[in-house]
């Protein structure tokens, strides 16, 4: 819901700590991106959410970019517990985000922010990696399924509807997965596909440059070849900006098949 947090009840510094639940690590301009606030303001909530308990909720990250650095914030562990009581959870682990994951983070939430601007967020509806797991657990428990697959059951990024159309999950390479473990991931995809049958969801995969997709690509269909999956299971690979181009694409095909069916 970290698009619905500026709409809600709660204070403005609240809502801050919301956006940060959701997206995990941000910075300043992708809090701002995705909420409409003002640089200023995201100070101020952020100064003003140090008040909210006795312990400080957010802390920052340092991230390396050209000649200056900037700057990334998350929620600390009491910053989680708050948002927990917040939504009415009851008795939470609390997990904070690894520093370790900053670059994966803020990639997965620059997709979003191409997205906002380019379809506005009354259009879009984005799910967290937490959501979906959420999500999935109780479509597994109304079918009365447990998961089939053995292994670490799979967790997109997040999820991301534009419109009315079927939703796409979302997967932010940065370059630090071996073949093994992409090998692992597609093949836990693979079995998500065999339990949730039509309800299986295309995957956009994006990362940083054309070399790298190229080879998610080719590993994916060499997998693909030994294991001899066939073509239902989509998996769509893009470099960080063409993703929202294909988005575009998908949308006006969408909406033409809408007005053909409107029209027939």
């Amino acid at each position: 819901m970290i698009l619905h947090w500026p709409s809600t009840h709660f204070k403005p510094e609240e809502q801050l700590l919301g956006i940060l639940f959701d997206g995990g690590i941000m910075t300043r301009e992708q809090i701002a991106g995705v909420s409409d606030f003002s640089l200023r303001k995201v100070r101020y909530c952020r100064d003003r959410a140090r008040r909210l308990s006795g312990e400080r909720p957010t802390q920052r990250f340092i991230v390396a970019g050209g000649r200056k650095n900037g700057v990334a914030y998350a929620l600390t562990r009491s910053g989680m517990r708050y948002v927990y009581e917040m939504l009415g959870y009851e008795n939470q682990r609390i997990q904070v985000v690894p520093e370790g994951q900053v670059v994966h983070y803020l990639g997965i939430n620059n997709i979003l922010l191409r997205a906002v601007e380019v379809f506005g967020r009354e259009d879009i509806e984005w799910l967290s990696t937490r959501e979906l797991a959420e999500e999935l657990e109780l479509r597994r428990r109304l079918q009365g399924k447990k998961d089939i697959y053995r292994g670490r059951a799979i967790r997109p990024d997040a999820s991301i509807r534009i419109g009315t159309q079927d939703p796409v999950w979302v997967e932010y390479d940065n370059n630090t997965e071996s073949t093994a473990k992409l090998e692992r991931k597609f093949t836990a995809y693979w079995h998500l596909r065999q339990e949730l049958g039509t309800n299986m969801r295309t995957v956009l995969w994006v990362t940083a440059t054309e070399r790298r997709r190229n080879y998610l690509e080719r590993v994916y269909q060499a997998i693909a070849k030994i294991h001899g999956w066939d073509n239902s299971m989509q998996h769509q690979f893009f470099i960080e900006g063409d993703d929202t181009q294909w988005l575009k694409t998908i949308q006006s095909e969408f909406v033409n098949k809408k007005n053909q069916r409107g029209n027939n």
